[in-house]
């Protein structure tokens, strides 16, 4: 986990869009694992960074491997969010949300 955030959040790495698609895939894995480990409030916030980043690139793609963009953002919220116990109120919600 830690070399995953790390390399999500590397300053020294290139802004294009691979590696704003790379690094954005990264954050929605820690929110995946924070999610698995019922932190909810790093769940947020890492789902909160990899959203601005699936702005950024204001759409779906796959570059650079990944699948990444703001569809995966909203499917990585249900995920958290049934990893949290609240999958049906983040489906309600439109998945704006990460709650218990």
């Amino acid at each position: 986990e830690h070399l995953v955030m790390a390399l999500a959040d590397d300053p020294s790495d290139p802004r294009d869009d691979t590696a704003i698609s790379v690094r954005g895939s990264l954050w929605l894995l820690g929110s995946v694992i924070a999610g698995r480990r019922s932190e909810v409030g790093e769940a947020r916030a890492r789902l909160s960074q990899a959203q601005a980043r699936a702005e950024l690139l204001g759409g779906d793609d796959n570059l650079g491997g990944p699948a990444f963009g703001p569809t995966n953002v909203t499917l990585k919220r249900i995920a958290v969010a049934a990893d949290l116990g609240a999958a049906e109120r983040a489906m309600g919600r439109g998945v704006g949300r990460v709650s218990r």
